[in-house]
Protein backbone atom coordinates (compact mmCIF):
# COMPACT_ATOMS: atom_id res chain seq x y z
CA UNK A 1 0.00 0.00 0.00
CA UNK A 2 2.80 2.68 1.13
CA UNK A 3 5.78 3.11 -1.87
CA UNK A 4 8.58 4.55 -1.57
CA UNK A 5 8.81 8.04 -2.15
CA UNK A 6 11.45 10.28 0.04
CA UNK A 7 13.80 10.08 3.04
CA UNK A 8 12.61 10.80 6.60
CA UNK A 9 14.59 13.91 6.33
CA UNK A 10 12.98 14.88 3.29
CA UNK A 11 9.88 14.48 4.60
CA UNK A 12 10.61 15.86 7.96
CA UNK A 13 11.45 19.13 6.06
CA UNK A 14 8.49 19.20 3.82
CA UNK A 15 6.16 18.86 7.25
CA UNK A 16 7.96 21.75 8.66
CA UNK A 17 7.21 23.75 5.96
CA UNK A 18 3.63 22.53 5.45
CA UNK A 19 3.14 23.36 8.89
CA UNK A 20 4.67 26.48 9.54
CA UNK A 21 2.83 27.44 6.59
CA UNK A 22 -0.51 26.47 7.30
CA UNK A 23 0.15 28.83 11.13
CA UNK A 24 0.86 31.39 8.94
CA UNK A 25 -1.86 30.98 6.91
CA UNK A 26 -4.17 30.39 10.01
CA UNK A 27 -2.82 33.53 11.74
CA UNK A 28 -2.90 35.92 8.90
CA UNK A 29 -5.18 38.75 10.46
CA UNK A 30 -3.47 38.10 13.26
CA UNK A 31 -1.44 40.78 15.47
CA UNK A 32 1.51 37.76 16.96
CA UNK A 33 2.37 37.82 12.62
CA UNK A 34 3.08 41.57 12.57
CA UNK A 35 6.62 41.87 13.06
CA UNK A 36 6.80 38.57 10.49
CA UNK A 37 4.83 40.52 8.01
CA UNK A 38 6.67 43.64 8.55
CA UNK A 39 10.33 41.83 7.79
CA UNK A 40 9.03 39.95 4.41
CA UNK A 41 7.91 44.17 3.55
CA UNK A 42 11.39 45.07 4.67
CA UNK A 43 12.57 42.12 2.12
CA UNK A 44 10.04 43.71 -0.38
CA UNK A 45 11.78 46.84 -0.09
CA UNK A 46 15.53 45.71 0.24
CA UNK A 47 14.25 43.94 -3.31
CA UNK A 48 13.55 47.41 -4.84
CA UNK A 49 16.81 48.48 -3.44
CA UNK A 50 18.65 45.69 -4.65
CA UNK A 51 17.49 46.28 -8.65
CA UNK A 52 18.25 49.59 -8.30
CA UNK A 53 21.54 49.28 -7.49
CA UNK A 54 22.48 46.50 -10.11
CA UNK A 55 20.62 48.88 -12.65
CA UNK A 56 23.35 51.36 -11.55
CA UNK A 57 20.92 54.05 -10.11
CA UNK A 58 21.65 55.23 -6.38
CA UNK A 59 19.38 54.11 -3.65
CA UNK A 60 18.73 57.21 -1.22
CA UNK A 61 16.45 56.08 1.46
CA UNK A 62 14.25 52.76 2.66
CA UNK A 63 11.10 53.22 4.33
CA UNK A 64 8.64 50.30 6.08
CA UNK A 65 5.38 51.18 7.54
CA UNK A 66 3.32 49.76 10.59
CA UNK A 67 -0.07 49.54 7.80
CA UNK A 68 2.85 46.72 6.07
CA UNK A 69 3.72 49.27 3.59
CA UNK A 70 6.92 51.36 2.65
CA UNK A 71 8.93 53.27 -0.10
CA UNK A 72 12.67 52.64 -1.58
CA UNK A 73 13.89 55.91 -2.68
CA UNK A 74 16.42 56.06 -5.92
CA UNK A 75 17.41 58.37 -8.42
CA UNK A 76 18.39 57.79 -11.64
CA UNK A 77 18.82 59.43 -14.94
CA UNK A 78 16.31 57.43 -17.27
CA UNK A 79 13.93 56.62 -14.33
CA UNK A 80 11.09 55.14 -17.14
CA UNK A 81 14.12 52.63 -17.91
CA UNK A 82 14.83 52.54 -14.30
CA UNK A 83 11.20 51.23 -13.24
CA UNK A 84 11.44 48.25 -15.94
CA UNK A 85 14.08 46.74 -13.28
CA UNK A 86 13.04 48.10 -9.81
CA UNK A 87 9.33 47.83 -9.81
CA UNK A 88 9.20 43.72 -10.27
CA UNK A 89 11.63 43.51 -7.88
CA UNK A 90 9.83 44.14 -5.02
CA UNK A 91 7.00 41.34 -4.76
CA UNK A 92 9.87 39.32 -7.06
CA UNK A 93 12.64 39.96 -4.71
CA UNK A 94 10.70 39.10 -1.23
CA UNK A 95 9.66 35.79 -2.71
CA UNK A 96 12.92 35.17 -3.90
CA UNK A 97 14.99 35.82 -0.87
CA UNK A 98 12.45 33.23 0.67
CA UNK A 99 13.14 30.26 -1.25
CA UNK A 100 16.71 31.29 -0.80
CA UNK A 101 16.06 31.06 3.16
CA UNK A 102 14.25 27.92 2.16
CA UNK A 103 17.40 26.78 0.30
CA UNK A 104 19.77 27.22 3.12
CA UNK A 105 17.64 26.02 5.69
CA UNK A 106 18.27 22.44 3.57
CA UNK A 107 22.26 22.80 3.84
CA UNK A 108 21.90 22.10 7.76
CA UNK A 109 23.99 23.58 9.62
CA UNK A 110 25.88 25.82 7.83
CA UNK A 111 23.34 27.28 6.19
CA UNK A 112 20.98 28.69 8.43
CA UNK A 113 23.89 30.55 9.95
CA UNK A 114 24.62 31.96 6.51
CA UNK A 115 21.13 32.97 6.13
CA UNK A 116 20.96 34.48 9.40
CA UNK A 117 24.80 36.54 8.82
CA UNK A 118 23.20 37.97 4.88
CA UNK A 119 20.10 39.06 6.58
CA UNK A 120 21.86 40.88 9.30
CA UNK A 121 23.79 42.22 6.59
CA UNK A 122 20.87 43.60 4.97
CA UNK A 123 19.48 44.78 8.38
CA UNK A 124 23.16 47.05 8.99
CA UNK A 125 22.84 48.82 5.31
CA UNK A 126 19.09 49.59 5.27
CA UNK A 127 19.22 50.79 9.24
CA UNK A 128 22.47 53.03 7.47
CA UNK A 129 19.99 54.18 4.77
CA UNK A 130 17.18 54.87 6.84
CA UNK A 131 18.40 56.86 9.32
CA UNK A 132 20.64 59.12 6.68
CA UNK A 133 18.82 59.09 3.65
CA UNK A 134 15.29 60.47 2.11
CA UNK A 135 12.56 59.24 4.35
CA UNK A 136 9.02 60.91 3.24
CA UNK A 137 6.49 59.96 6.21
CA UNK A 138 9.55 60.17 9.18
CA UNK A 139 6.23 60.05 11.48
CA UNK A 140 4.97 56.33 10.18
CA UNK A 141 8.47 55.27 9.20
CA UNK A 142 9.30 52.07 11.69
CA UNK A 143 12.58 50.79 9.46
CA UNK A 144 15.19 52.02 11.87
CA UNK A 145 13.84 50.61 15.09
CA UNK A 146 12.41 47.49 13.59
CA UNK A 147 15.85 46.93 12.12
CA UNK A 148 17.52 47.73 15.77
CA UNK A 149 15.00 45.17 17.44
CA UNK A 150 16.17 41.96 14.43
CA UNK A 151 19.61 42.58 14.39
CA UNK A 152 20.06 42.10 18.23
CA UNK A 153 17.32 38.70 17.36
CA UNK A 154 19.50 37.60 14.36
CA UNK A 155 23.13 38.68 16.61
CA UNK A 156 21.74 36.89 19.62
CA UNK A 157 20.90 33.76 17.72
CA UNK A 158 24.48 33.65 16.20
CA UNK A 159 25.80 34.31 19.53
CA UNK A 160 24.03 31.28 20.78
CA UNK A 161 25.69 29.65 17.63
CA UNK A 162 29.25 30.20 17.93
CA UNK A 163 30.37 30.92 21.20
CA UNK A 164 27.80 28.61 22.85
CA UNK A 165 28.04 25.04 23.36
CA UNK A 166 23.91 24.23 24.19
CA UNK A 167 23.07 21.28 21.64
CA UNK A 168 20.07 22.63 20.71
CA UNK A 169 21.58 25.91 18.77
CA UNK A 170 21.05 25.00 15.45
CA UNK A 171 18.01 23.35 15.64
CA UNK A 172 16.68 26.95 16.79
CA UNK A 173 18.69 29.04 14.15
CA UNK A 174 17.35 26.37 11.44
CA UNK A 175 13.46 26.59 13.05
CA UNK A 176 13.57 30.49 12.93
CA UNK A 177 15.24 30.57 9.41
CA UNK A 178 12.77 28.37 7.68
CA UNK A 179 9.58 29.93 9.52
CA UNK A 180 11.29 33.24 8.35
CA UNK A 181 11.48 31.22 4.64
CA UNK A 182 7.99 30.11 4.48
CA UNK A 183 6.00 32.93 5.65
CA UNK A 184 8.24 35.17 3.28
CA UNK A 185 7.19 32.73 0.10
CA UNK A 186 3.51 32.62 1.45
CA UNK A 187 3.25 36.29 2.14
CA UNK A 188 5.13 37.69 -0.92
CA UNK A 189 2.56 35.16 -3.19
CA UNK A 190 -0.98 35.87 -1.12
CA UNK A 191 0.54 39.62 -1.22
CA UNK A 192 1.12 39.65 -5.30
CA UNK A 193 -2.61 37.75 -5.39
CA UNK A 194 -3.90 40.38 -3.64
CA UNK A 195 -2.94 43.59 -4.53
CA UNK A 196 -2.53 42.78 -8.50
CA UNK A 197 -4.17 39.99 -9.81
CA UNK A 198 -7.75 40.55 -7.41
CA UNK A 199 -7.97 44.27 -8.01
CA UNK A 200 -6.33 47.23 -9.48
CA UNK A 201 -4.48 49.47 -7.12
CA UNK A 202 -3.17 52.65 -9.02
CA UNK A 203 0.07 52.81 -6.66
CA UNK A 204 1.02 49.38 -6.72
CA UNK A 205 4.37 47.90 -8.37
CA UNK A 206 2.13 46.13 -11.13
CA UNK A 207 0.63 49.84 -12.18
CA UNK A 208 3.63 51.20 -12.65
CA UNK A 209 5.55 48.67 -14.48
CA UNK A 210 2.42 48.81 -16.77
CA UNK A 211 2.88 52.11 -17.18
CA UNK A 212 6.26 51.67 -18.63
CA UNK A 213 5.84 48.51 -20.60
CA UNK A 214 2.30 47.98 -21.36
CA UNK A 215 -0.15 45.69 -20.35
CA UNK A 216 -2.46 45.40 -18.03
CA UNK A 217 -1.78 45.69 -14.20
CA UNK A 218 -3.56 42.17 -13.48
CA UNK A 219 -2.01 40.52 -16.07
CA UNK A 220 1.55 41.18 -15.15
CA UNK A 221 -0.22 40.10 -11.71
CA UNK A 222 -0.39 36.81 -12.73
CA UNK A 223 2.84 36.40 -14.29
CA UNK A 224 4.91 37.68 -11.30
CA UNK A 225 1.77 35.37 -8.91
CA UNK A 226 3.00 32.17 -11.09
CA UNK A 227 6.67 33.14 -11.23
CA UNK A 228 6.42 33.13 -7.69
CA UNK A 229 4.87 29.88 -6.85
CA UNK A 230 7.21 28.47 -9.75
CA UNK A 231 10.08 30.01 -7.15
CA UNK A 232 8.39 28.16 -4.48
CA UNK A 233 8.27 24.81 -5.81
CA UNK A 234 11.52 25.22 -7.12
CA UNK A 235 13.34 26.04 -4.16
CA UNK A 236 11.10 22.91 -2.29
CA UNK A 237 12.71 21.11 -5.27
CA UNK A 238 16.68 22.21 -4.84
CA UNK A 239 15.74 21.93 -0.68
CA UNK A 240 14.94 17.91 -1.13
CA UNK A 241 17.84 17.60 -3.05
CA UNK A 242 20.51 19.00 -1.15
CA UNK A 243 19.05 17.13 1.73
CA UNK A 244 18.86 13.88 -0.11
CA UNK A 245 18.95 10.29 1.69
CA UNK A 246 17.39 6.71 1.18
CA UNK A 247 13.83 6.36 0.12
CA UNK A 248 11.57 4.69 2.65
CA UNK A 249 7.62 3.92 2.97
CA UNK A 250 5.29 6.04 4.85
CA UNK A 251 5.34 3.65 7.35
CA UNK A 252 9.18 3.96 7.94
CA UNK A 253 8.98 7.19 7.51
CA UNK A 254 6.28 8.06 10.42
CA UNK A 255 9.04 5.89 12.72
CA UNK A 256 11.87 7.95 12.12
CA UNK A 257 10.50 11.81 11.75
CA UNK A 258 12.74 14.16 12.80
CA UNK A 259 10.79 15.37 15.99
CA UNK A 260 13.80 18.28 16.49
CA UNK A 261 12.53 19.92 13.53
CA UNK A 262 8.85 18.79 13.28
CA UNK A 263 7.91 19.69 16.87
CA UNK A 264 8.02 22.87 17.21
CA UNK A 265 6.01 24.04 13.97
CA UNK A 266 3.31 20.84 14.83
CA UNK A 267 3.07 22.71 18.20
CA UNK A 268 2.32 25.73 16.86
CA UNK A 269 0.03 24.58 13.54
CA UNK A 270 -2.55 22.43 16.36
CA UNK A 271 -2.47 26.04 18.49
CA UNK A 272 -3.31 28.16 15.55
CA UNK A 273 -6.29 25.81 15.09
CA UNK A 274 -7.25 25.94 18.33
CA UNK A 275 -7.45 29.80 18.66
CA UNK A 276 -9.10 30.07 15.19
CA UNK A 277 -11.39 27.55 16.83
CA UNK A 278 -12.00 29.19 19.45
CA UNK A 279 -12.46 32.53 17.45
CA UNK A 280 -15.03 30.93 15.14
CA UNK A 281 -17.12 28.41 17.31
CA UNK A 282 -16.91 30.44 20.36
CA UNK A 283 -16.54 33.96 19.82
CA UNK A 284 -18.18 34.39 16.71
CA UNK A 285 -15.14 36.21 15.03
CA UNK A 286 -14.84 36.61 11.51
CA UNK A 287 -12.05 37.79 10.01
CA UNK A 288 -12.30 40.55 6.89
CA UNK A 289 -9.41 42.63 5.22
CA UNK A 290 -8.53 45.04 6.55
CA UNK A 291 -10.02 48.75 4.74
CA UNK A 292 -6.77 50.61 4.57
CA UNK A 293 -5.15 47.74 3.03
CA UNK A 294 -6.03 49.20 -0.21
CA UNK A 295 -3.60 51.87 -1.21
CA UNK A 296 -1.71 51.98 1.67
CA UNK A 297 -1.00 48.11 1.59
CA UNK A 298 0.31 48.11 -1.98
CA UNK A 299 2.37 51.51 -1.17
CA UNK A 300 5.66 49.70 -0.88
CA UNK A 301 6.97 50.94 -4.38
CA UNK A 302 9.94 53.07 -6.04
CA UNK A 303 9.68 56.58 -5.72
CA UNK A 304 12.09 58.82 -7.23
CA UNK A 305 13.96 60.36 -4.36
Amino acid sequence: MFSSCCSSEQASFLAAWFLFTGFAWLMWYHSILKPLKIFTVFLHEFGHATAAVLSCNKVTGIEVYSSEGGLCHFQSTNMKCAQKFVAPAGYLGSSFWGCAILIACAWYPKGPRVAAITLLVFLVVALALTLVGTVAKKEENILAPFCIVMILFLGGLLFICYFTDWQYRDDLMRLVMLLFGALNTLYATVDIYDDTVTRAVRQSDASKFADNVGGSPQCWGLIWFLMSLGFTLLALGISLTIIGGSPVSAKEEAKSIDWDLVAAPLGLFILALLWRFYEYCILGRRYKKPASAGAAGASSRPAQG
